[in-house]
């Protein structure tokens, strides 16, 4: 017989559902247990538009690394005086535009910080340069 209200089967002599232990008595014994009808599936359709896929693309990172370059190369070309200075220049503006771009798209850049600083390093070496040069004159 079928406990009416959890609809285990328990034996034909049981007193007690065996699952939720409730009484049995000549009522719900007499009941008929209901035939439960099984719903065809319904099929989902799925809404969410495709992510297209491939590479992020982060915004400024072209100009960071170029950035990058510009700073390295100005370092090392410290001695040729009047081309380092303005690779440390383009290279400031350059990590400058490049760090605008990934602030606005909440992407980090280190190329474009990397490029600051060796532009940065270089124009100090340079304006010390032209200092120490200048107190020998």
């Amino acid at each position: 017989m079928y406990c009416t209200v959890c609809g285990t089967n328990n034996p034909a002599n049981a007193t007690f559902c065996c699952q939720c232990g409730v009484p049995f008595t000549n009522a719900t014994q007499a009941k008929p247990v209901q035939q439960v009808q099984l719903v065809q599936p319904v099929q989902i359709v799925n809404t969410v538009p495709a992510v297209p896929r491939g590479p992020v693309k982060f915004p400024g990172k072209g100009l960071g690394i170029f950035s990058m370059i510009l700073g390295i190369l100005s370092l090392v070309l410290l001695c040729v005086w009047f081309i380092s200075p303005f690779l440390a220049l383009f290279g400031i503006s350059f990590a400058c535009f490049s760090k605008y771009g990934s602030a606005r798209a909440g992407a980090p850049n280190g190329c474009a910080s990397a490029g600051l600083a060796c532009s940065f390093v270089t124009l100090g070496i340079y304006i010390v340069l032209i200092i120490i040069g200048l107190a020998n004159i």
